[in-house]
């Protein structure tokens, strides 16, 4: 929602509050910078406020050097489709022995022609009273395809939404039997590099297997000199060709199904000579997969001419099933560590060497996390690493579900005083920040359902996003 008011003369900024027209409650707490800046932007859902504005001078947005609010109350009724979906596939009561299958259903008609429509599919484990799967699928597609992790009852539905959502299809219910993982390792029949940098490899088919995970690790390239993964491929058949980037490596296959994955074959060492591939490749995680979450690792191939120091990387990683950014970092590495949400969620990760007038993207890479997402949020932006010039900073973190609110902290790094701090039920803010140039730090923390929380506490809140075990704190700089 935009939000505007006029002008003050003699204003440095604005004091902004959203209510809860019923309960009285402080649902956005917030500041802008500068007598011309009249306007913000907050993401609500349905129901009743009262927004709040009032001028204030250059010693703070305090009540000491503020003057009198000026309220509007306004009502939300998000337009949403008015019938819900039929699902087509699979049938209810079927019984699936393929892990890999196709979800789709029937057109729902707009309710709003000039705003977009999209499904939300949510798949959900009967037997462990947990989401599988929750997404987006952008109208006119009526389909998705998933990789069903293990043999037990499932629940599917999907609606229809624009600004809101209508109603669920009729759920539908089915089982998934697979064999057992597959017990026995392939054998690598054959290895061999060509031009440099490309690998084709082949192995033997293992019993009970729908798929195979093919890995190129190299050896000390890791985090505290572990492994990394700098190539991977997921086929159905035994052979593949892949990009790989110059040094010694070692390559393994296993064979999987739905329920799992069997033993990784023996290693093949391999030795490209390079160069490597010119834009970055992700090893990790592997296109088409299905991933335990929250916690993601993130491997790619270096570029040619980088020497670990020289190339500056950006990770960015796009939630398919909110379309919106989820991760955002700068890196001279080629790995990172993440917190992302789970429950069924799908993401694209892009890596992009060098960004700027002179970039080289890599292609993307899918895939889908499941499992409970952590319980504090990931700050998205600005990216971790940046910087941005100065002026009213767009702040944003990715959800944690069922919060109800979340509170933004921001501070020059290294100091413990807050330069802004707020509270909002969305997933965004804009706070005022300037630069000569100035590093800061920025983290955030949600308010479970059911949790009454407020900025003047610390009750009731879920952990900070720099807590140990969290996603972890942003720095950005701000310029002139």
């Amino acid at each position: 929602i935009t939000f505007s008011w006029n002008s003050v003369g003699g204003a440095a900024g604005y004091d902004l509050r959203l209510f809860d027209a019923g309960t009285g409650n402080v649902l956005f707490s917030g500041s802008i910078a500068g007598a011309g800046s009249t306007s913000t932007l907050i993401s609500l859902s349905n129901g009743s406020y009262v927004f709040a504005a009032r001028s204030c001078s250059a010693g703070g947005f305090s009540d000491a050097f503020c003057g009198r609010f000026s309220t509007r109350g306004f009502a939300i009724a998000l337009t949403a489709p008015a019938a819900s979906p039929v699902i087509s596939a699979p049938a209810q009561g079927a019984s699936l022995a393929s892990s890999v299958q196709t979800f789709s259903w029937s057109a729902v008609a707009k309710s709003d022609p000039a705003q977009s429509l999209f499904y939300e599919v949510l798949l959900l484990d009967v037997a462990a009273s947990a989401t599988e799967l929750q997404i987006t699928v952008a109208d006119p597609q009526l389909s998705t395809i998933y990789s069903l992790h293990s043999s037990t009852s499932y629940e599917l539905k999907v609606r229809a939404c624009q600004a809101g959502c209508g109603p669920y299809s009729a759920p539908v219910t089915f089982s998934v039997n697979l064999p057992a993982v597959p017990s026995a390792a392939p054998a690598i029949t054959a290895s061999t590099i060509s031009g440099g940098n490309s690998l084709t490899v082949s192995w033997t088919a293992v019993p009970r297997a729908d798929s195979y995970r093919l890995l190129v690790v190299q050896p000390g390239g890791g985090p505290g000199g572990g492994a990394l993964t700098v190539a991977a491929r997921q086929v159905t058949g035994t052979t593949a060709t892949l990009g790989v980037p110059a040094g010694t490596a070692n390559v393994i296959v296993a064979g999987c199904n739905g329920d799992g994955c069997g033993p990784f074959s023996a290693a093949v060492p391999v030795n490209p000579a390079g160069p490597n591939p010119a834009a970055p490749v992700v090893g990790n995680p592997i296109a088409g997969t299905v991933f335990s979450g929250p916690t993601v690792s993130f491997a790619w191939s270096r570029v040619p001419g980088d020497n670990g120091s020289n190339t500056i990387y950006r990770l960015f990683v796009q939630d398919l099933s909110r379309q919106a950014a989820a991760l955002d970092v700068y890196t001279t590495s080629n790995f990172w560590g993440a917190a992302l949400k789970a429950e069924g969620s799908r993401y694209d990760v892009l890596v992009i060497a060098n960004p700027g007038p002179s970039q080289v993207p890599g292609p993307a890479s899918g895939f889908n996390l499941r499992g409970v997402s952590a319980s504090s949020p990931t700050m998205v932006a600005p990216g971790h690493q940046s910087s941005v010039p100065s002026g009213n900073i767009q702040l944003s973190w990715s959800p944690v579900p069922n919060a109800t609110l979340y509170e933004y902290f921001v501070a020059v790094q290294g100091q413990p005083n807050a330069t802004a701090i707020g509270v909002t039920p969305g997933l965004l803010v804009q706070v005022p920040l300037s630069g000569a140039p100035t590093t800061y730090s920025a983290i955030a923390r949600a308010c479970p359902a059911g949790n009454s929380c407020s900025i003047t506490s610390d009750a009731g809140w879920g952990p900070w996003s720099n807590a140990p075990g969290g996603p972890g704190v942003t720095n950005f700089t701000v310029t002139p």
